[in-house]
């Protein structure tokens, strides 16, 4: 049977395709662009992945991948000014359209490699909060958190932000990945939450770079 499917591209974008869906106890097939490199995945995330399907019991099931997205901003100063507002939690607030609250944890009075930190959402993203640790941590380059706390709707989420200086000032690159729960409802969790994280980002960097215009 052929169906039309919606497949994610690297940053969310929705690219309408044609695929064969054939049902295998319970699973189908995704098959890559290799032949060879047929997999069966449980029918919730092929759906969600939205690529060819073709049955072959004498494969194994397997987990779909991470969603991840990249978002980049241009700022009006140089890296070490952008990467020391961003990280320093007593001005988080002054500036990011998404927390409600933003808070260094566990003993922690500095952002720096090992510090944790929560972060919790406005009322219209259901007051999420994330505790995430830094696990890398070089100021005026890079930083980047994983997630050690386990909030709802998130099984895992990992992210970076990179700076490079420009002529004009720099830019700012954030990456991030995550894994939605429960597992069962991925298959529409994922394209939900990765097309909402992906808008949220881009708005709380163009609100960083507007603040550290009005400070110059």
């Amino acid at each position: 049977m052929t169906i039309p499917l919606r497949k994610y591209g690297p940053l969310g974008e929705v690219i309408l395709i044609r695929r064969h869906l054939c049902p295998v106890q319970g699973f189908l097939l995704q098959m890559p662009l290799d032949a060879n490199e047929r997999k069966i995945i449980p029918s919730c995330h092929a759906l969600a992945k939205g690529i060819v399907f073709e049955a072959d019991i004498n494969v194994r099931p397997t987990l779909s991948a991470m969603p991840s997205a990249t978002v980049s901003q241009e700022m009006p100063c140089d890296s070490v000014r952008v990467f020391d507002l961003l990280h320093d939690y007593s001005r988080r607030l002054a500036w990011d359209t998404l927390l409600r609250e933003a808070r260094l944890t566990q003993g922690h009075t500095a952002a720096a490699k090992g510090a944790t930190s929560l972060c919790v959402g406005r009322p219209l993203f259901g007051l999420i909060g994330i505790e995430t640790r830094y696990i890398t941590f070089s100021p005026g380059a890079v930083a980047a958190v994983e997630m050690v706390n386990r909030p709802l709707f998130f099984e895992s989420f990992v992210a970076s932000i990179r700076h490079a200086d420009t002529v004009h000032g720099s830019v700012a690159t954030y990456k991030f990945q995550f894994i939605a729960r429960p597992a069962i409802l991925r298959w529409i969790l994922h394209p939900i939450m990765l097309y909402v994280l992906r808008r949220e980002t881009s708005k709380r960097l163009q609100a960083l770079a507007a603040y550290l215009t009005n400070l110059r």
